[in-house]
Formats: structure tokens, sequence, C-alpha cells
């Protein structure tokens, strides 16, 4: 497993993700099929601006990391509650 941070286009984003979106997945073309599954609408997959691979120490510390759910698992981890 991975953690990933997801870019949408500007101002075109799921409710919560201005920031972005971080996913744990296999791989980055896991991590849309985990936005599917999860997101009420796939029409978002198609507004992905970037998926990055990120470690835990380079997760933004001052409002992500205060904000974001167990990302030790597969799954949509920040933000929290989706």
């Amino acid at each position: 497993m991975q953690t990933y941070w997801v870019h949408f286009v500007e101002n075109d984003y799921p409710v919560g993700c201005q920031l972005g979106c971080g996913v744990t997945a296999l791989d980055s073309a896991d991590v849309r099929t985990v936005l599917a599954e999860t997101l009420s609408t796939a029409d978002y997959l198609d507004r992905i601006a970037s998926i990055e691979s990120v470690a835990y120490e380079d997760i933004e510390e001052n409002h992500v990391r205060p904000n974001m759910g167990f990302h030790l698992r597969r799954g949509i981890w920040y933000p929290n509650g989706i």
C-alpha cells in the first residue's frame, strides 16, 4: 500500500477537497478505483489534475494532518469522513 495525494482541476473538485484528497491504494491506478468507489459521482475522475505519491512526513502539518483519517489502510484518508 502507498499513500497518494490527488489534485483536482482548480475550482472543480469534490466537496471538502479544495486542498486535494489523500488516498491509500495499491498503486496510482487503484487510486481512481478507490475514488470511484467512494465519491458519489464518477464525474470527478475526469477532473483529476495529478496523482502523486506522498510520504507521511511530507503531508501538510497544520491543516491536513490534524484532520486526516487512518492512512494505513486502503481508502480516502483526507478529507476525513468521505
